[in-house]
């Protein structure tokens, strides 16, 4: 049996304020294995309602496990050292969706700070395509070099056939000894 239980039809169940610095309204530990410092649970609306400062005005259209709001910090943070920081796992929807309303702003962003060659963004399928972009203006935008370890495909068409058979028809026109024009030397010289 709880310890502590509070049940009332117009209010707060329970109520916990904190006026010390770095003190805890409600504090919940937990040293059962697999149990939870502090569980939140709604039949019809949100699990739990963290907010910071006024919150954001954005409330989800559907209730959720954890709802978090801030008009100035980070509405949800998670850190670890060893695991993920934030880690999203889902049967029928997609595992992390992320919504950008600012201008010049990204859905999702990936930094990496590692200094061993860390992704800022990786995208692994075992069946679909690793990565899909869809854009108002390109699908993909790349600053800097672009390395491929595999085929390239173009319209349906394999970049590198493309080319053998760009060669091989210069090629055939200078063993002919046909005259070719400058621009076709050119791209020749250039493969």
């Amino acid at each position: 049996m709880s310890q502590v239980v509070g049940d009332d039809l117009n209010v707060d169940g329970v109520v916990g304020i904190a006026h010390a610095q770095s003190k805890s309204g409600v504090l919940g530990i937990s040293e059962g294995a697999l149990g939870a410092g502090v569980t939140g649970l709604s039949s019809i609306s949100h699990g739990v309602h963290g907010e910071n400062g006024t919150g954001a005005n954005n409330p989800p259209l559907v209730g959720v496990g954890l709802w978090g709001e801030s008009d100035g910090g980070f509405g949800v943070y998670g850190a670890s050292i060893a695991d993920n920081g934030i880690h999203g796992d889902s049967l029928n929807g997609d595992a992390v969706v992320g919504i950008a309303h600012a201008q010049g702003k990204a859905g999702v962003l990936g930094i990496s700070e590692s200094s061993n060659g860390g992704n800022g963004v990786s995208g692994i399928s075992t069946s679909g395509n690793g990565v899909f972009g869809s854009g108002g203006q390109f699908a993909g935008f790349f600053e800097g070099n672009v390395q491929i370890t595999g085929r390239l495909t173009v319209q349906g068409k394999d970049v590198e056939d493309q080319i053998a058979l760009i060669k091989q028809i210069f090629l055939d026109a200078r063993l002919s000894k046909q005259v070719l024009f400058p621009l076709g030397r050119q791209l020749l010289e250039s493969l």
